[in-house]
């Protein structure tokens, strides 16, 4: 599992990237609820609880980075196009990439198709 969250090589499907977003994002969520909710019970339980919410954070942001990475090299892109997001409405392009453009078909520069995603079957039945 390690690898498959924070490996910056090979490729990710969109429905591999949605899942992992949306994942994070709930763990994230949950994590800064609980942490809040400790601080209401004492002020060491409060910090305890922040800390561990910012290294969630954090193992998340490289998780998403990661798996963002993966999906940009599914379109046969390279990595760095995740630098896009960062770029107000620009960043838009990013989203439409990553979460609704089909991969490449077969293998392309980064690897074979992600197994058992649309274009892995199309490349197999071809």
């Amino acid at each position: 599992m390690k690898e498959a969250l924070f490996s910056f090589e090979g490729r990710a499907g969109r429905k591999t990237w949605w899942l992992t977003v949306i994942g994070l994002n709930v763990v994230v969520l949950a994590v800064w609820g609980i942490a809040m909710g400790l601080a209401f019970v004492s002020e060491t339980a409060g910090t305890i609880g922040m800390i561990l919410a910012g290294l969630v954070g954090l193992a998340a942001a490289i998780a998403g980075l990661a798996v963002s990475v993966r999906r940009w090299h599914d379109v046969d892109k390279s990595g760095w196009f995740v630098l896009i997001g960062l770029v107000p409405v620009v960043g838009l392009y990013a989203l439409v990439m990553n979460g609704f453009v089909q991969g490449t078909p077969g293998s392309n520069t980064y690897g074979p198709a992600p197994a058992g995603s649309s274009v892995a079957r199309a490349s197999q039945t071809a």
